[in-house]
């Protein structure tokens, strides 16, 4: 395996990918369109597990909805 292509946005990784040689992992939703009119192909394979970081402004006042996030985020942690 070559050394990994880091690229700053999904767009760009799109473009990557589509102009061959090259495999990523994205949502499906970001390439669905791709998928559909047959330029990209979906391969199943297992990701190893991630560590993510919730970051949030201190001083910003948090909606209802952002606690629900939140919530959901730090449950599916655990």
């Amino acid at each position: 395996m070559r050394s990994p292509l880091i690229l700053p946005s999904n767009e760009a990784l799109l473009s990557a990918v589509r102009s061959g040689g090259c495999v990523t992992a994205l949502s499906e939703t970001i390439v669905a369109p791709f998928v559909e009119n047959g330029q990209l192909q979906i391969l199943e394979f297992d990701l190893p597990p991630r560590r993510f970081t919730l970051l949030r402004h201190k001083e910003r006042h948090r909606t209802a909805p952002a606690r629900e996030f939140e919530a959901f985020c730090r449950a599916a942690m655990q």
